[in-house]
């Protein structure tokens, strides 16, 4: 008894741990012990976060069948059975979607580089959208960065019927990697393959509308754009991004209803400073002038605003379309330990900074966003000289003004806090924050 106990607390450990794997294993240890509607719905409910639906279902039937009246089992077995259900749903529409598709020959080859860890589920419906609706022709190049959820078997399956797949691909390449190479060096090794006049990177937790692709490119063309991506539902809330559609959906029937006949409240087409790499369309002469990524970001974050940067530093614009994708939104990262994820953003948010202000150190904003950043850190003596260096830039720059009098007050400063702030009144006379401080400096 004592062991199986050990097991469960183990396994459930695992789980907290957000170690999937482990705690399958652990699990199924438990339950060759002894079955017990106890292990049997903590296996289910780690295949749920896995979102190993399928497996999860038969799991929590397993533990119905020794407790029939168990609330715990009927309402997972609930949830996961609306899941499976969606995933239907999904399919159906587009495999009807397919039987519309008109391929655009006359637009050049796009080679579009899928990065996946785990997420077979996710993975599954993004391919399956994305044959039914692109438009124009491409190569497929899938990058596996070592899935132990049956991704790479998913993807041999492909290739072996790769000739069904889509009237426009032109050519399917599989990387399946023996590690976890992170988000950068896996886009690299696609780029590397790339044969098409245009890149494309693409998550796996997408769905695409039709005529995406020629919509993209036709945008791409006409507004002199070399690096383009798409509006969607949910972007990264680390750093703001302009490219958030206006969506109504609640649910998969009217998400659906949305995809097929979208009106994203957006101008056909707007610049930006950079657009998120979820969706990211590369002309092959920004590849050629600027190189890959950049590997030192790891297992991903912040890459693509300096992939966007560097090419607006070497003369390329950037900017996105109106085209709609949906974004179910970092459902590889989910799978990481939520206090690692969070220092890998500040880590990889402080390298991007850094490496701004040394690719360009007359860029304003570079100095002001690396200050606030290293407030953030109570780097005050650091963050005192980018606010300067901003401030030597932009005199007027009032946002710099307020928070550098603000850290002269919490570094126990009070004269150059009060001639910053009153500087600051010179150039807003109304600024509320400046006289409130102003006002506790007397």
């Amino acid at each position: 008894m004592s062991d199986e106990k050990s097991l469960f607390q183990e396994a459930t450990q695992h789980f907290k741990n957000k170690e999937f794997d482990q705690a399958v294993k652990t699990f199924q240890k438990d339950l060759k012990l002894k079955p017990t509607e106890q292990s049997l719905c903590g296996l289910g409910l780690v295949y749920t976060f896995q979102n190993k639906f399928e497996e999860a279902r038969q799991t929590f039937e397993q533990a119905l069948q020794l407790n029939p009246q168990s609330s715990t089992a009927k309402g997972a077995l609930q949830k996961v059975q609306q899941q499976l259900d969606e995933f239907q749903q999904i399919t159906a529409f587009y495999q009807e979607q397919k039987k519309k598709l008109v391929v655009d020959k006359t637009k050049p080859l796009t080679s579009l580089i899928v990065i996946t860890y785990n997420q077979l589920y996710y993975t599954r419906l993004c391919l399956e959208s994305l044959f039914a609706t692109t438009d124009a022709p491409f190569e497929l190049i899938l990058v596996d960065n070592a899935s132990t959820d049956g991704t790479g078997a998913y993807f041999l399956s492909l290739e072996k019927n790769k000739q069904h797949l889509s009237s426009a691909l032109k050519g399917l390449h599989l990387c399946l990697n023996s590690d976890n190479r992170g988000f950068a060096a896996a886009v690299n090794q696609g780029m590397r393959q790339a044969k098409g006049s245009v890149l494309g990177v693409l998550n796996n937790d997408l769905l695409f509308t039709p005529q995406w692709l020629s919509s993209l490119l036709d945008s791409m063309q006409k507004n002199q754009c070399q690096l383009i991506g798409p509006v969607c539902n949910r972007v990264e809330d680390v750093i703001q991004l302009p490219q958030l559609a206006n969506t109504s959906y609640t649910d998969v029937k009217s998400m659906l209803q949305y995809i097929e006949g979208h009106e994203a409240v957006f101008p056909n087409y707007a610049s930006a400073d950079w657009i998120a790499g979820f969706c990211l369309l590369i002309q092959r002469e920004v590849v050629n002038k600027i190189g890959y990524f950049d590997e030192q970001f790891g297992l991903g974050f912040c890459e693509d605003e300096d992939y966007c940067y560097r090419a607006r530093q070497a003369g390329f614009s950037v900017g996105f379309s109106n085209v709609f994708i949906h974004h179910y939104w970092h459902k590889s990262f989910s799978q990481l330990d939520a206090n690692k994820q969070n220092q890998r953003v500040f880590k990889n948010l402080d390298y991007l900074l850094r490496k701004m202000v040394q690719l360009n150190s007359k860029d304003v904003q570079a100095h002001y966003r690396l200050a606030d950043h290293l407030v953030l850190q109570q780097n005050y003596t650091e963050a005192e000289k980018h606010y300067l260096a901003c401030l030597s830039l932009q005199s007027d720059h009032v946002d710099a003004l307020y928070n550098l009098g603000v850290l002269y007050h919490k570094t126990k400063q009070p004269v150059p806090a009060r001639i910053t702030f009153q500087k600051l009144l010179t150039l807003d006379a109304n600024h509320e924050g400046a006289q409130k401080a102003i006002a506790l400096l007397k």
